[in-house]
């Protein structure tokens, strides 16, 4: 089945650029020229990888990719931040999506291209993305809000979530399919509170406690 990828960039010659160093792949093309654009052609076809610019009139890429993560149809899509502005700029879009991938124009190769995108479009097909969320209610006033488990080793450092405008905190990751993984969450690095919409419970090495349980479908 031919996979489709989204350019939503406003300069015609990086479309133009983007689709040639891609035109021995059997990928088809979606073309949005600002933010706005692109909210309108993702209704109509829900692409299998999105290459994003930043810098766009109107909807600015950082503020189309937080609506991306705000959509349940739309947060698994798979996105590509290539931008004439330095990275550090948006490295808090890293803190809801840790394995984001960002390049700089000035950086921008052919094979880091065709290399990315078959990436993504490989994760894809051999995991599932799995997006955790604690509501503002259960973390009011938090400076800090952490998730960890058996994917990133239970390291309370590793993945920060990012917070939302609606105070909501969210983070998503790439997993193994047909894994469960315990989890749990960490407030201001002294509290651990249990998510209430998981698959199941189970019992931790420690006294009284239980683990919540995300089941990765096959």
């Amino acid at each position: 089945m031919t996979k489709t990828i989204m350019i939503v960039e406003n300069n015609e010659y990086f479309h133009d650029l983007y689709q040639t160093m891609l035109k021995d792949s059997e990928y088809k093309f979606i073309h949005a020229y600002d933010g706005y654009e692109a909210m309108d052609k993702i209704e109509e076809t829900i692409p299998d990888v999105i290459i994003l610019d930043m810098l766009m009139d109107m909807v600015t890429g950082d503020t189309f990719f937080m609506y991306l993560k705000n959509i349940p149809e739309y947060v698994n899509i798979p996105v590509i931040i290539i931008s004439s502005s330095p990275e550090r700029r948006y490295r808090h879009l890293r803190k809801a999506k840790p394995n984001l991938i960002f390049i700089e124009k000035r950086h921008l190769t052919r094979d880091r291209l065709v290399d990315e995108v078959n990436n993504k479009i490989s994760v894809t097909r051999k995991t599932n993305r799995v997006m955790f969320r604690l509501p503002e209610v259960a973390a009011p006033d938090s400076k800090r809000v952490c998730v960890v488990g058996d994917f990133n080793k239970w390291d309370t450092n590793a993945n920060p979530m990012q917070k939302l405008e609606n105070g909501d905190y969210i983070i998503e990751f790439d997993l193994e399919p047909g894994k469960e993984y315990q989890f749990r969450y960490l407030i201001d690095e002294s509290k651990c509170i249990n998510d209430s919409d998981v698959d199941k419970y189970v019992k931790s090495p420690y006294e009284n406690i239980y683990n919540p349980v995300a089941i990765t479908r096959n």
